[in-house]
C-alpha cells in the first residue's frame, strides 16, 4: 500500500443542507475531514474512531436480527 503524504479529496454524491455536496479528505495523521461544499467549517475524526463505530452499529444490527428472529419464533408458537 502506498503511505498517506498529503491530503486526498473527493467530492461525494450525497447531497445534505440546501443541495449541497460533501467534501471527504482522507489527511496524514489518520483523520477523515468532513465539510460542504462552498463552506469553510470542517468536521474532523480519527479513523480509528469511525472503525469503532462502524463496528457497533453492525453489532447492534446483528443483535437486533437475532431478537427479530427470537420474537418470530416465539410468535408461531402462539
Amino acid at each position: 500500500m502506498t503511505p498517506l503524504t498529503k491530503p486526498v479529496r473527493r467530492v461525494t454524491l450525497l447531497r445534505v443542507d440546501r443541495s449541497r455536496q460533501a467534501v471527504v479528505s482522507l489527511e496524514p495523521g489518520d483523520l477523515i475531514t468532513i465539510r460542504l461544499k462552498g463552506t469553510r467549517t470542517t468536521e474532523v475524526i480519527p479513523i480509528g474512531a469511525v472503525y469503532d463505530l462502524a463496528v457497533k452499529i453492525r453489532v447492534r444490527a446483528e443483535k437486533a436480527e437475532r431478537l427479530a428472529k427470537k420474537k418470530a419464533k416465539a410468535g408461531v408458537w402462539k
